[in-house]
């Protein structure tokens, strides 16, 4: 199987694993809703959405494609934060509906001048789709690269602050539509690097210093606020993480989609926790998965998060040894934060020996999977055949 998907020499490959532990938490989210009291016909939809944007931005060699799997994410990200302004005024509905429309814009504007990137030297315009394949490189204009490449990039800030927004909603794409955004900013990325012929020195500079900036503002934030939404921060900390892993090289696009599907699995199953507190404080079983789950998010030992970080990281501080510092102790600073405030949620409350409902048993079901993916993946990512599979990996993509 191994061979096979390195035979394949594309980068798409490398997204098949993530696309199906997201396939399964997708599932996972259906049974919950359906076998639970809380079946919304809204988030269904969104999941299903959600899942379709996945499947485009993992698949697709096609810019309209990517374009509209960006779409789809973008207004998944914008159900989940109107979802959580329910109860509140008409301004902040209004604010949310004009930042979707604006970064939507922003988006066809600059996969329009992509587009022109090619147009302007002769490619036809059903040919300049296929991004994926840019020709006469040497004749393209850098400038018009990076522009692009910028407004790009500001359509991306602003959909990911639709999905800092979000709250209450135990749809996976609550974790998930980070990975479209970023993955979508991230294919074009490797275009304006083949077009500026720099080795990806502009681009990852981009991606270190948004990275390093991310981890700060949440490491900022948790110190300096009393109660700050613990996995909304622990949401923004690992997407911060993972573009940092990026920026730091080549050889970190491996770390950091590992890492992007971590925090989907982990992500989805802390919002499926929290639509139950008070249920899971007195049943010992779920207490336990929902520990698990908080554990892995700070990196515990055979998780894919501990995993992700420890190859991405480590990579990031033989290239980028100071960044690389102050990331490493970010982390730590965030981990002490949260592990702190984990102890206000895990106080002693009476069990219920009342046998469990329908929905609870589902629930359980799902976040024992959410805690098999992430230690099972992680686990065998750290036995030998995992190792050669991750090293095997790099190489391949780093001769692309």
């Amino acid at each position: 199987m191994l061979s096979i998907l390195l035979s394949l020499g594309h980068i798409d490959t490398l997204m098949w694993c993530e696309f199906g532990i997201i396939g399964i938490l997708a599932l996972g989210t259906l049974a919950l809703h359906i076998g639970g009291t809380r079946a919304h016909r809204s988030e269904l939809s969104v999941t299903i959405m959600g899942l379709i944007a996945i499947v485009a931005a993992v698949m697709t060699d096609n810019l309209a494609v990517l374009s509209l799997a960006f779409a789809l994410a973008l207004i998944a990200a914008s159900c989940l934060a109107l979802h959580a302004e329910r109860a509140a005024n008409a301004k902040a509905r209004l604010t949310i509906m004009v930042v979707c429309g604006f970064a939507a814009v922003l988006y066809v504007i600059g996969a329009y001048l992509f587009m022109k990137l090619q147009t302007d030297v002769g490619i036809g315009s059903w040919q300049a789709l296929s991004f994926s394949g840019v020709i006469s490189v040497e004749r393209m204009s850098g400038v018009l690269a990076q522009y692009a490449l910028s407004i790009v990039g500001i359509a991306t800030l602003a959909s990911c602050w639709l999905w800092i927004r979000k709250s209450r909603f135990s749809s996976f794409v609550a974790g998930a539509a980070p990975m479209v955004f970023i993955i979508a900013f991230l294919r074009l990325k490797l275009v304006v690097d083949r077009v500026l012929a720099d080795s990806g020195a502009w681009t990852n500079t981009i991606f270190l210093v948004a990275g390093v900036v991310l981890v700060a503002a949440v490491a900022a934030k948790m110190m300096f606020k009393t109660h700050a939404h613990v996995i909304k921060c622990s949401g923004v900390e690992h997407i911060g993480i993972a573009v940092f892993m990026i920026g730091a090289g080549f050889a970190g696009i491996i770390p950091a989609i590992l890492h992007l599907g971590g925090q989907a699995v982990a992500q989805s199953g802390l919002w499926h926790a929290a639509q139950d507190t008070e249920i899971i404080r007195t049943n010992k079983t779920l207490k336990v998965l929902c520990i698990a789950l908080y554990a892995a998010t700070l990196g515990a030992p055979f998780s894919v998060l501990f995993v992700s970080q420890l190859i991405g990281i480590g990579y990031a501080l033989q290239s980028h040894l100071v960044l690389g510092l102050i990331v490493f102790a970010l982390v730590g600073v965030l981990s002490i934060i949260m592990v702190r405030e984990a102890l206000h949620f895990s106080y002693d409350v009476q069990p219920n020996a009342e046998p469990m409902t329908k929905h609870q048993k589902v629930l359980t079901v799902v976040l024992a999977m959410h805690v098999l993916l992430l230690f099972g993946v992680g686990g065998y990512m750290l036995t030998q055949q995992g190792i050669q599979f991750a090293v095997s990996v790099a190489q391949n993509v780093a001769a692309l």
